[in-house]
């Protein structure tokens, strides 16, 4: 009989376990963070220029996360405005607001929503 090689696993059997147990607590904070981002992403959007929405009739501000959905299970949301002008207005056609106004908010807060997910998990893991 030629000899076998037996791998030790317990090391990644209690890990795995571990991640188990913690993962629910992980994602329930991640589901959290992400849903006050959506919503810090929509008042920004929503308030006065120079940060957000042009105000020349106030229908794009008042108008804009009308829309917002939240998917828990796939950590998701989507919100926007169903008016057709405010992707020209993102393009800067309004001097009120620069161009890119909404993906500049969108992406000073994604930045600092993964800082907080990666706080976030980093402490679930080391209790």
């Amino acid at each position: 009989m030629a000899d076998s090689i037996r791998i030790d696993t317990s090391d990644v059997q209690r890990e795995v376990a571990f991640f188990n147990t913690v993962y629910p607590l992980v994602r329930k904070r991640i589901w959290a963070d992400i849903r006050k981002a959506t919503i810090k992403i929509i008042q920004q959007v929503k308030s006065p220029p120079p940060i957000g929405m042009p105000l020349d009739t106030r229908r794009a501000r008042n108008d804009w996360g009308s829309q917002a959905e939240f998917n828990e299970e796939d950590l998701e949301t989507v919100h926007g405005s169903r008016l057709d002008y405010v992707p020209l207005l993102n393009e800067g056609h309004s001097q009120q607001a620069p161009a890119g106004f909404i993906d500049t908010i969108v992406l000073r807060e994604g930045i600092l929503l993964a800082d907080k997910l990666g706080a976030d998990i980093e402490v679930e893991f080391r209790e």
